[in-house]
This record gives C-alpha cells, sequence and structure tokens, in this order.
C-alpha cells in the first residue's frame, strides 16, 4: 500500500528536527511570528531558568525567546466587552446622540410655567422633534407596550389626555374627535402606528385647536412622559416633576 503523504513541516528553523512531543527548538524571530497564530499559545517557565512555549501541546520552544514572544503580549488583561468603545459625551461632540435636553420642570405643571416655556421655545427643530420621539416611545412601553415604535389607540388617548389635549372641558377636544384622527392616519389593516404617523396626527390636532405643530409638539416635550398615579415617570437622566407643582 502507498505510504501516506508526509505531513509538512512547520516553519521552524531548517537546521532544527522534526517537530515531535517535547522536541525543544530555537524559535527565531520568523519562527515565533508563525507560532504566536497558531492555537493554544501557552507561556510556562522551563527547567533552565528560561520561558518555554507550548502550541496546541506538540511543541515546546526554549532558549533565548524573541521579542514578539513576550509575557506582556500573551498575558495581558483580557478586553472589556461591556464597555462602549466611545463614552456618551464623546458620541454628542461627534453628533452621533443628541445632548440631552434638561428643562427647570416636567409634567402638566411646565404647562404654566414661564421659564420650562421659555426653554423648549429656544430648542432648534432637530432637537424638538428628538425629544418628541423620546416622549412617544415612553407612551408606547407605558403599561407592558411590546413596541416602542408603534402606538396603538390606547397610547394614543393617554398620551392627548395627559397632555391635556383631550377634555370634556370648553375648548378642549373630545373624544370622538381624536378617534376620528386616530383612523384617519391608521393604516390599513393595522391596529397602531409609527412615529411618522404620530406627527400627522398632531397636525390634526393643531389645525383643530387654531395653533401652530410647534405648539402642540412643545407641549407634548414638556410632559415628558406617561402620568402614572399622579407621577409623571420618566427614565433617569431626565429631570422628574411632581404634576401637582406650580410655579
Amino acid at each position: 500500500p502507498k505510504k501516506p503523504p508526509a505531513m509538512p513541516r512547520p516553519p521552524c528553523s531548517q537546521n532544527a528536527p522534526a517537530p515531535n512531543e517535547g522536541t525543544v527548538l530555537q524559535a527565531t524571530a520568523s519562527d515565533a511570528a508563525a507560532f504566536g497564530e497558531a492555537d493554544g499559545l501557552v507561556i510556562k517557565p522551563g527547567t533552565d531558568g528560561q520561558p518555554t512555549t507550548t502550541v496546541s501541546g506538540r511543541m515546546v520552544m526554549g532558549g533565548a525567546m524573541p521579542d514578539l514572544l513576550t509575557k506582556s503580549m500573551f498575558l495581558r488583561d483580557p478586553p472589556n466587552i461591556e464597555s462602549e468603545l466611545v463614552d456618551t459625551e464623546t458620541r454628542q461632540k461627534w453628533g452621533l446622540e443628541p445632548p440631552l435636553v434638561v428643562l427647570p420642570r416636567r409634567g402638566p405643571a411646565a404647562f404654566s410655567h414661564p421659564e420650562s416655556l421659555l426653554e423648549v421655545r429656544a430648542l432648534s427643530p432637530d432637537v424638538l422633534m428628538v425629544e418628541l420621539k423620546s416622549v412617544f416611545e415612553r407612551f408606547n412601553l407605558w403599561e407592558h407596550g411590546y413596541s416602542k415604535s408603534n402606538m396603538d389607540k390606547i397610547r394614543f388617548h393617554k398620551i392627548m389626555r395627559d397632555a391635556a389635549l383631550m377634555t370634556e372641558q370648553v375648548g378642549g377636544l373630545t373624544v370622538e374627535f381624536i378617534d376620528s384622527v386616530f383612523f384617519k392616519v391608521l393604516p390599513p389593516s393595522q391596529d397602531s402606528f409609527n412615529f411618522l404617523k404620530f406627527v400627522d396626527t398632531l397636525r390634526y390636532v393643531a389645525t383643530k385647536l387654531r395653533t401652530s405643530l410647534n405648539v402642540v409638539v412643545e407641549r407634548l416635550v414638556l410632559l415628558g412622559g406617561p402620568v402614572v398615579n399622579g407621577e409623571v415617570h420618566l427614565p433617569d437622566g431626565v429631570h422628574r416633576v411632581h404634576p401637582a407643582q406650580t410655579y
């Protein structure tokens, strides 16, 4: 029978014997570069005081080790894969994250708070829409909402009522009108709509109230989030305020 082809020799020194189990070789820089890519590279003390290297349990190299096989190269601390490569402040400078908008007050009490009104009106249109989208997502997650990107009828009623836009008082929007606006923008065969459709509903609301879209958007940004048990639920980092507070 034909003999099986000989296994290729690893890229070690030409004058060295074939690398069998426990063979001790003098490593050159080129050898170290080749074996440095092997799996199972372990460095441990040798019998002669020199560091020895075992590659996948098959080869031991001793003697003068090149600079490529140093202890610091293989025994360094593992990287922390949970930490972010770039912090939030740097991402904001790069324009990857919007700056955190901190208003003096959030909630229904902010509707009549002069300082909060002035600060929200000073926001740029881009930042204002980003804040509106955050409010939109917080209401979608209210009462164990499963999708922060889509708003159903119950949560649409909730945001309109918490913002004091839907009320039985004179000048407010009725439940019938809010329902008509919801079904007017609702896509066919769906029970919820996305953020762009939500902005369309605010256009109808602003037209009904004979005001601008910015006024309605600023009111929702001042609200900040859903009111539950008399308290506005906001995430960490956003200014919290009890709705009973007044100016």
